[in-house]
């Protein structure tokens, strides 16, 4: 169950939420066509772009922590870490594309 709720964490897109909010746009439709925190740099600003990077890093920060306080074992805090990258990279509601997570594998 934690893993599913680190899924829905992570699919949370401040990218595609801020290019809506301020703009009224889908930000994969402008720019490099990611919804990622370079192409809100690009399309929207530094500070949206700031935003974008705090929120996006802290997803799967606030998933592990979430499942910890829960008393979940160390691999489904992993698991659910893992979750939330994968509900980033590919979140249901924009039918399965969202950023690109390649920050994480570095």
């Amino acid at each position: 169950m934690v893993i599913f709720f680190g899924y829905l964490i992570g699919s949370i897109s401040p990218a595609y939420i801020l290019g809506k909010l301020l703009r009224g746009i889908d930000i994969r439709q402008h720019g490099d066509g990611n919804a990622g925190r370079m192409n809100i740099y690009y399309v929207l600003g530094l500070k949206p772009a700031v935003i974008t990077a705090i929120f996006d890093l802290s997803k799967g920060l606030i998933s592990m922590y979430i499942a910890s306080i829960l008393g979940t074992s160390q691999i489904y805090i992993h698991l659910t870490g893992l979750a939330a990258i994968a509900g980033h990279v590919f979140p249901f509601y924009l039918k399965f594309k969202g950023g690109t997570g390649i920050k994480y594998f570095h």
